[in-house]
């Protein structure tokens, strides 16, 4: 496809400058024309970010669009996002990451992936991109609407409505057969199974952004509404239950897919706007079912959630090892604790990561069920030696007013785990020799081990693990 590739300008990096796209007015099926201008990061004019999954590019037949009058092949997904964003009679102008950045310059992705966190916080908007229309996405949009409680985020909300408003949710969900195929196939199968609830990227591209607008083909929702209708019912089993009538597996156990990351994408979003001190290494164990096709980006796609980190994206020269090696330095000492070392697992591939070093290129083992299923595996897949964020939840000191449901000062403080609760650790790390020294306590030798075993609802702070010389 080199045929195919733009003619980028050099973009500055003092002061910072960013490309913008503009897509062209008008209708199917008239190919899709766009041009791209370049602009300071802090003087640009108004635009709508793009959060999606690229998806694989079509190799036998390229889909392209006319980039300043020229063809420029984008991945399936995006083209079919750009024909529903395009608007009949009007220019919109967006940023995508597919488009706006050379992808072949690894100099400027760098460069431009350390400037995300500014790109989404400053659009005027961002489009969450789902998919296309599917035969029940427009009823079950229209489902999310108007049974949205609108009470996350909102402390003003009276109790009794709150309750008042699950149980009649429950009651139609319960009594209404049309309403349990709309949750049934536009929930569960089609919203929750799409790759995006998976995607590392997506996480900053959501939590750093002010107005995000959910959308599939023609139909779209607010974040707010979509995401508080599905963490009210879904996490409250409403949704669950009355799903399980309709569609029982053998197993009993209902797929709700990427539905399972909604609460962590809104918990990162209300630790954003509640905390100025959050940690690497706690986003890293919120979202330890992220994936991402670039293994780096494990570590690089978060970075915009904490800008005092010291970690520098650098595509052209620092390797996976490199990436994960650094992280671990960094937390160590930014943190000024070992908290990122719990994060490491068993793991039966090959790997020439130091014992030390989390490796994020592997899946985890995810909720208690699928434990209870590796439990029984001959050959289970990695777990945690030591997890401390058990159910994806921070075990961490929080501190709120006394009564956080009126108050809306809420505060929250991450406390670093200790052994002895006053010593800070002592670590150094050996980048060159990939080593790690720490201070610690000898407290005997372990002399046998017993099997692994479900961990239940414990919290998953301590799996049995092997001590290796």
């Amino acid at each position: 496809m080199s045929q195919y590739k733009h003619d980028y300008d050099i973009l500055r990096r003092e002061p910072a400058e960013f490309r913008l796209v503009t897509i062209h007015s008008g209708v199917s099926p008239t190919p899709i024309s766009a041009s791209l201008t370049t602009h300071p990061l802090k003087a640009a004019p108004p635009y709508d970010a793009l959060s999606y999954v690229w998806g694989p590019f079509d190799e036998e037949d390229p889909d392209f669009i006319l980039l300043d009058g020229y063809p420029f092949v984008v991945t399936t997904n995006l083209f079919r996002a750009l024909y529903s964003l395009r608007r009949e009679h009007a220019d919109r102008v967006l940023w995508i990451d597919a488009v706006c950045i050379d992808q072949n310059n690894l100099n400027e992705r760098s460069s431009q992936v350390q400037q995300m966190r500014n790109i989404y916080k400053w659009a005027a908007g961002t489009i969450v991109w789902l998919c296309d229309d599917l035969p029940f996405t427009s009823r079950t949009f229209d489902l999310l609407k108007s049974v949205n409680a609108g009470w996350l985020g909102n402390m003003d909300v009276d109790l009794q409505v709150l309750q008042q408003s699950v149980f009649d949710l429950h009651q139609v969900l319960k009594d209404d057969a049309g309403i349990r195929k709309i949750v049934q196939r536009g929930v569960y199968g089609d919203i929750a199974q799409r790759d995006f609830w998976s995607r590392i990227w997506v996480v900053q591209e959501v939590a750093l952004s002010s107005n995000v607008t959910v959308q599939c083909g023609s139909n779209e929702v607010d974040w707010q509404v979509f995401s508080d209708t599905i963490f009210l019912n879904v996490q409250s089993g409403n949704i669950d239950e009355a799903s399980n009538m309709a569609m029982a597996t053998p197993e009993n156990v209902l797929d709700i897919g990427g539905l399972s990351n909604i609460e962590t994408f809104s918990r990162v979003r209300e630790l954003l706007s509640n905390t100025s001190n959050m940690r690497l290494s706690d986003i890293l164990a919120l979202l330890r079912r992220s994936r991402s096709t670039d293994p780096r980006d494990m570590i690089y796609g978060l970075l915009g959630l904490v800008p005092s980190s010291s970690i520098k994206v650098n595509y052209s020269q620092a390797n996976t090892k490199d990436v994960y090696l650094d992280l671990v330095h960094q937390c160590i000492a930014e943190e000024k604790s070992l908290d990122i070392v719990t994060l490491c697992r068993k793991t039966s591939a090959p790997s020439d990561l130091p014992s030390w070093v989390p490796d994020w290129t592997e899946p985890w083992v995810m909720e208690y069920d699928e434990d209870y299923k590796a439990m029984l595996d001959p050959n289970p897949p990695p777990f945690p030696l030591i997890l401390k964020y058990g159910s994806g939840g921070l075990l961490k000191q929080f501190l709120a007013p006394s009564n956080p449901i009126s108050s809306s000062d809420t505060t929250l403080q991450f406390t670093a785990w200790a052994a002895d609760t006053e010593i800070a650790p002592s670590a150094t790390v050996d980048k060159t020799n990939s080593t790690l020294t720490v201070r610690g306590l000898s407290i005997g030798n372990v002399s046998n081990l017993g099997e692994w075993t479900y961990r239940g609802a414990d919290d998953g702070e301590i799996f049995f693990f092997k001590l290796q010389k």
